[in-house]
């Protein structure tokens, strides 16, 4: 973010209460499939992170695919990921990123796939 020198930044993030619940209900879902999923250690490399969001389809809509916008699927789920702390120390190593968004016929969730990527690859 560029700031003049002396003055505020003029962009602020603001998480209402609903983005919050949000995210508690994602750690709780991770906290229930991380016996199965943790790696040993956080990886301490660049990784790659597909994000597919899975969304139930209202009785009646005009959308093609879901709301909200498809980066704050994204942004939350890496957030949670990295403030959870067993699969990276920070979400600067994603260097490769693919969400995707989708309306859903059966279970709506959100598939998360992590993979390190060998920084000779880079």
């Amino acid at each position: 973010m560029v700031t003049p020198a002396g003055r505020r930044p003029i962009a602020t993030v603001y998480s209402p209460k609903e983005y919050k619940e949000w995210q508690a209900a994602v750690a709780e879902a991770l906290n229930a499939l991380a016996a199965k999923s943790v790696p040993q250690t956080p990886f301490d490399g660049p990784v790659y992170v597909h994000v597919r969001s899975e969304a139930p389809r209202p009785k009646t809509t005009k959308l093609l695919i879901p709301k909200p916008d498809v980066d704050n699927y994204a942004k939350g789920v890496l957030d949670v990921i990295t403030k959870d702390g067993r699969f990276w120390s920070d979400d600067t190593q994603v260097a490769d990123l693919l969400t995707t968004k989708r309306w859903t016929t059966g279970e709506p969730g959100i598939l998360v796939s992590i993979t390190p990527i060998d920084p000779k690859e880079l």
